[in-house]
């Protein structure tokens, strides 16, 4: 039997994940900011809030959110990439390689699959 705060985590998690799927980012990121206030935490809160930002042009807060969602997932190879991403976007070229370095040392064969 599940907690419902499990219940609660996985409903939301759902909800971001349909909307993303339909391409809906301001959605996403509205159901995010919902869990996220209900006290709920799972880097694809941040993540969607992050799509968005980063949609809007809005580079640094994007940036501020994918490393958020690394603090909940440190090892997460697709969280670095776009970690790196936004800090060449934000023309922090030195961290962008070391974020990207990073992702690399975790998973040696990763830029085959960011191609």
């Amino acid at each position: 039997m599940s907690s419902p705060g499990l219940d609660m985590k996985t409903s939301a998690l759902q909800a971001v994940a349909a909307a993303v799927g339909r391409g809906d980012l301001p959605g996403a990121a509205n159901e995010a900011n919902a869990a996220i206030r209900k006290g709920l935490q799972h880097p694809v809160f941040f993540n969607a809030r992050a799509l968005l930002f980063q949609e809007q042009g809005r580079h640094p807060e994007a940036l501020a959110e994918y490393e958020k969602a690394l603090e909940l997932s440190p090892n997460d190879v697709v969280l670095l990439n776009a970690i790196g991403l936004s800090y060449v976007r934000c023309e922090r070229f030195t961290d962008g390689i070391s974020a990207l370095d990073r992702s690399l040392k975790i998973m040696p064969h990763a830029a085959t699959y960011f191609r």
